[in-house]
């Protein structure tokens, strides 16, 4: 499955990662769960245990993320504040870093300059344990040094926020992002911060934002008056889509409009950032023609183009696309009808391409509504006679975004003898796109269906077959 334009945005993002000026990863929240928590999952974990819950929930569920902050600052007081802040993104944490996160993956690409808003100390980990540490780390607006990383592309980390063991630095709460952005939540260009912010994001790097929510933040407001001025400067962003089809349009109009080039991953599927990740860094191997991971206690690099098409494929797995019933329908003219109804719920168009009937049963006996379909197929099963045996009828079903559809497989055995009927129990498969989906087992009889279950028959024969050797002998 096709997701957006992930495939172009990728190559693009490629082409930037190969070029001199590579590309400056911006690392957010996101990066560094599940090993420490997301700040909304933070806020209302200390508002639980002061019972505060439900005033910093509803300031939560407007976006108030600084006004939640600094009512609990008041409210619980500085030192309270600091050490439950302190112990929930302690280093101490960090003992397990998984080889195979995305975080870990890092260090393969991005050998310059690496900025985040996240104040743990999982970076600095994660590059130390790589062998690659970094060379400075600079707490807020430190113009000159962040000025100096990225035009001389040094190996420096710019924590922006702040970090956790050094609270005169930290960026958290409404009256800490008004001394530093600016008041009524506007920024004012002319405060170091922004200055520094708008100074990198038109000095000709594309950033690369991870783990970022992308919202109507502080930096978003920055970019959003720069992609005005420097129009030709495109950044890149993998995000999760949204499961919405408005949301979807309204957010990629929303990153559009501040120069963001986004590569979708299916909702929840966290891994997808991995795969993507280590599709970068084969392709930055392949370039240099050596291993950049060699002799680094990092995950090995699996990657291959076609996973990047395979995220899209992630969709289907968790049942946004459904088979929702396949119902036998028997005609009096000898013809079986298999009525599949398939239910597209996400928001790109997917393709039923192919039904496979594999047998689970099968006997032959000797004997004296709805919506109407979009297309029927014919498919003759009179000699798939055997258990384990399976016959494929291929298909063309486009299934529209937010739709469904009704087809039509006619099962007939015009090829058996006269006067036998057959009895099969098959298991269709169905294939979209690369996927293939299992359906229920249903029971068929050609060219008419007896009345009795199918073991009745069977006893019957065995009677028939022990009463005829009974005469024979």
């Amino acid at each position: 499955m096709k997701i957006g334009r992930n495939q172009e945005n990728f190559d693009r993002l490629v082409d930037q990662i190969k070029s001199p000026l590579s590309i400056i990863p911006f690392v957010g929240a996101g990066m560094s769960s599940p090993l420490y928590p997301l700040w909304g999952k933070f806020l209302m974990k200390m508002a639980s245990e002061t019972g505060m819950t439900d005033c910093i929930q509803e300031l939560l569920n407007k976006g108030f993320f600084e006004e939640a902050a600094e009512k609990l600052l008041i409210e619980l007081g500085e030192r309270y504040f600091r050490d439950f802040l302190e112990d929930e993104f302690s280093p101490k944490k960090i003992i397990d870093i998984p080889q195979n996160g995305a975080v870990s993956i890092l260090p393969l690409f991005a050998r310059g300059p690496v900025i985040t808003t996240n104040f743990d100390r999982l970076l600095e980990e994660v590059y130390q344990r790589a062998a690659n540490p970094f060379k400075e780390k600079t707490l807020g607006a430190q113009a000159g040094m962040i000025s100096h990383a990225i035009v001389q592309d040094n190996h420096y980390l710019i924590k922006l926020h702040g970090d956790v063991q050094e609270s005169t630095s930290w960026i958290l709460t409404l009256e800490q992002y008004e001394s530093h952005y600016g008041q009524n939540k506007k920024v004012d260009l002319s405060l170091p911060l922004p200055k520094i912010l708008k100074r990198l994001m038109s000095g000709g790097r594309s950033l690369l934002f991870l783990g970022c929510s992308l919202v109507s933040d502080r930096t978003i407001q920055i970019m959003a008056e720069i992609t005005q001025e420097y129009k030709e400067i495109a950044h890149y962003a993998i995000v999760e889509i949204p499961d919405d089809e408005k949301k979807y349009q309204e957010r990629l109009r929303f990153l559009s409009k501040h120069s963001i080039r986004p590569i979708w991953y299916p909702k929840d599927h966290h891994e997808s950032l991995t795969i993507l990740l280590q599709c970068l860094v084969a392709h930055k191997e392949s370039e240099s023609g050596s291993s950049i991971a060699e002799g680094l206690p990092v995950p090995p690099i699996v990657a291959q183009d076609t996973q990047i098409n395979n995220i899209g494929n992630r969709f289907n797995s968790e049942g946004i696309a459904h088979i929702t019933d396949v119902i036998v329908h028997q005609d009096a003219e000898g013809v079986c009808v298999l009525d599949f109804r398939v239910a597209n719920h996400s928001i790109f168009e997917i393709l039923v391409n192919r039904v496979t009937l594999n047998v689970i049963d099968v006997e032959s006996i000797i004997t004296l509504e709805y919506k109407s379909y979009s297309m029927n197929y014919d498919v003759d099963i009179s000699e798939i006679k055997n258990k384990g045996d399976s016959i494929s009828v291929s298909v063309c079903q486009k299934v529209l975004p937010r739709r469904t559809d009704r087809f039509s497989i006619k099962l007939g055995a015009k090829k058996l003898p006269v006067g036998e009927i057959c009895y099969w129990k098959v298991q269709p498969l169905v294939k979209i796109d690369m996927n293939v989906m299992e359906c229920a087992p249903v029971e068929v009889w050609l060219p008419v269906k007896l009345p009795l279950p199918i073991q009745n028959y069977r006893d019957m024969k065995v009677s028939l077959e022990r009463t005829e050797d009974k005469l024979n002998y």
